[in-house]
């Protein structure tokens, strides 16, 4: 293996990367492995989590693995305010759980924490000390909240606390030390009113849900994308033919985008010329929403379309596949995966893997699906839509037993355990150290509600350029780490009034999705009777 493969499998987080170390001298490769070590490899952590548990666990198989933890933890200061600082101090929280009381030492000395990471890294104060932990990480949030006029990003750490050691404990915990130290009074007072201005965002949004078109409009510019999806598809046929043409009116790019959305699952009701029409504005991603519109339209132009995308390498080229599929016929199954293998770009190749899926569930064909299932396997950058392509293959019963060995060691702890499920609970005595650390590591999620069913994620589709694009319905089972059950995400999430990336780590936190260091930011709050779900 020469150091372009290994890179390759560093970045997918496969588990033939473990397994070669494992078996092979790889000192031909530090320089990569401690990128790998240092830089957050995740297409997408919000969605995946960082890589530092998959990191950890390959070095250990290493003679010089002390290089790797003591380059880690020199690399702690001045880390800043991203996933890679995320993943270092997650890095130095496992070497602390370990024991090693240096790396704690230096997480304790480098905690500066920014407005958009510094919860999260709070997290795993927090997991190592308790409420010792949790009143450290506030008094630098206060700190920070106190020295900034930026946004911070609040409500994370609260949660995941509640979750560990009481919800009334832990604020309890907050008060009473508040009460004595300005910085974590500063944190407190911060989070509750986070939490107030939620709760009011929800509470508007239920109360629009089901609001005529003219009442609305006014409105549109300040709803989030997701929650104008969702009104779209309970409004009735005037109101979408009213909207229709509010959408022919409309004189600038925002107030097009906005009209967009509302037919991102309803079929648009005029003349498709107006929404090709708008294919080609970048401004306000007016020409993605616009395709998104066309992805529910069965028409020769919109077949057309689809391959005008790719020969032209549009910047939209990656809703190809959704366009293909209303408007399918014999032998595309070749030409969406030809697309796909065809591909350099990271993010267009993950849209199309994401589609090249949901196209043969749509129209099965079982003699090419594994081949394709491999394909998306060996060459798809998200491990999140990786984990839909193993379950895949177990009902095939096409894992290959070469396929279950790497995937237990897989840097998305869900593809470890539904292709070696263990026979009995004795058996999680015998799993790596990595993946046992990762359970205690990992906070709870937050509840929706105490007597919902089963949390299912939402069949969920991002307009963010980063953030995973598909939340697919892989969580069946209900959370590991609470007995409670959940009501399905499917409605919580367009009325949730968040930003994506709080909408996303809700997600993964309600779905315990791989590497979190914690849970849901405030957590989901339970509506009124007249705006939550019936059934």
């Amino acid at each position: 293996m020469d150091a372009s493969q290994f890179r390759h499998l560093l970045k997918l987080g496969l588990g033939r990367a473990i397994l070669y170390a494992k078996g092979h001298d790889v000192e031909a490769f530090r320089n990569l492995i401690l990128d790998a070590c240092l830089h957050c490899y995740a297409y997408d952590p919000q969605i995946e989590g960082t890589r530092a548990d998959y990191m950890l666990e390959l070095v250990d198989f290493m003679p010089g693995k002390t290089f790797y933890h003591e380059q880690v933890l020199n690399a702690l200061p001045g880390s800043g305010d991203d996933y890679d600082a995320v993943q270092r101090f997650r890095f130095a929280a496992c070497l602390a759980f370990d024991g090693d009381d240096r790396a704690k030492q230096a997480m304790y000395q480098n905690y500066k924490p920014g407005p958009r990471m510094g919860e999260g890294i709070g997290i795993d104060f927090l997991q190592m000390d308790g409420t010792n932990g949790l009143l450290f990480a506030a008094e630098k949030m206060g700190e920070l909240l106190m020295a900034t006029r930026e946004k911070v990003d609040l409500g994370w750490l609260l949660s995941v606390a509640g979750e560990k050691l009481g919800e009334q404990e832990a604020r309890e915990a907050l008060r009473k030390a508040g009460t004595e130290n300005p910085r974590i009074e500063v944190y407190r007072l911060a989070v509750e009113a986070s939490r107030k201005r939620l709760d009011e965002s929800l509470s508007r949004s239920g109360e629009m849900i089901n609001a005529s078109y003219d009442q609305l409009k006014p409105k549109l510019p300040e709803m989030t994308f997701t929650w104008i999806t969702s009104w779209g598809e309970r409004a009735s046929d005037a109101d979408i033919e009213r909207a229709a043409q509010g959408l022919a009116a409309a004189q600038n790019p925002k107030e097009q985008y906005a009209h967009l959305r509302i037919f991102a699952h309803r079929r648009f009701p005029l003349d498709i010329q107006l929404l090709l029409g708008l294919v080609d504005v970048e401004q306000e991603r007016v020409g993605l929403a616009a395709l998104k519109a066309l992805s529910q339209i069965t028409h020769p132009a919109v077949r057309e379309l689809a391959f005008r995308l790719v020969k032209r390498r549009a910047r939209w080229r990656g809703e190809a596949i959704d366009l293909l599929a209303r408007n399918f016929i014999h032998g595309d199954h070749a030409i969406a995966l030809g697309w796909f293998e065809a591909e350099e770009d990271l993010e267009t190749r993950h849209t199309l893997g994401s589609d090249l899926i949901d196209l043969w569930e749509r129209y099965p064909d079982e003699e090419t699906e594994v081949p394709m299932l491999r394909t998306v396997y060996e060459q798809g950058p998200c491990s999140f839509c990786r984990e839909k392509i193993v379950r895949r293959l177990i009902e095939r019963g096409a894992l290959t037993e070469e396929l279950r060995s790497e995937c237990s060691f897989d840097a998305n702890d869900h593809i470890r355990e539904v292709s070696n499920p263990p026979a009995k609970p004795e058996a999680l005595k015998t799993v790596s150290r990595s993946k046992r650390l990762r359970g205690r590591c990992r906070g709870p999620a937050k509840p929706l509600w105490g007597d919902g069913t089963a949390c299912r994620g939402a069949h969920y589709r991002s307009f963010n350029a980063n953030p995973c694009r598909w939340i697919q319905k892989v969580r069946s089972t209900r959370l590991r780490t609470s007995g409670r059950a959940y009501r399905p995400l499917a409605w919580n999430v367009p009325h949730h009034g968040k930003v994506m990336c709080h909408v996303l780590r809700e997600l993964s936190n309600f779905c315990c999705l791989p590497g979190r260091a914690g849970g849901s930011p405030i957590g989901l709050v339970k509506p009124s009777p007249a705006t939550a779900p019936q059934g």
